[in-house]
């Protein structure tokens, strides 16, 4: 995926090492990584704003993160339960897919 397209945002906790653990497989250096927490939408927002001035269009987006098994209810800033808000709140939503392109 990554040799076919050129450029990928990816969303990672250790931005930096997976960057170049992607980079080293494929040869690409056309890799950006960001860091934001998606269970708050504010976050959302913001990354989905950063990466608007920086790329007409984005063909894949790699989300590495979700949350299960909290052991207790646990709501967000927001105000939404903390499984729902981060897996699927923040994953699909208008600030971010409007970027994504289809292929």
């Amino acid at each position: 995926m990554v040799r076919r397209i050129g450029r990928i945002p990816h969303t990672y906790l250790q931005n930096e090492e997976a960057k170049n653990a992607i980079i080293a497989a494929t040869g690409n250096s056309q890799i950006h990584t960001y860091t934001l927490d998606l269970s708050l939408q504010a976050d959302v927002k913001r990354f989905a704003k950063d990466i608007s001035g920086k790329f007409s269009k984005i063909h894949y987006l790699i989300n590495n993160s979700g949350i299960s098994g909290l052991g207790k209810r646990t709501m967000t800033k927001d105000g939404y339960e903390s499984i729902i808000s981060t897996n699927y709140l923040g994953t699909d939503c208008d600030h971010i897919s409007k970027y994504v392109v289809s292929e």
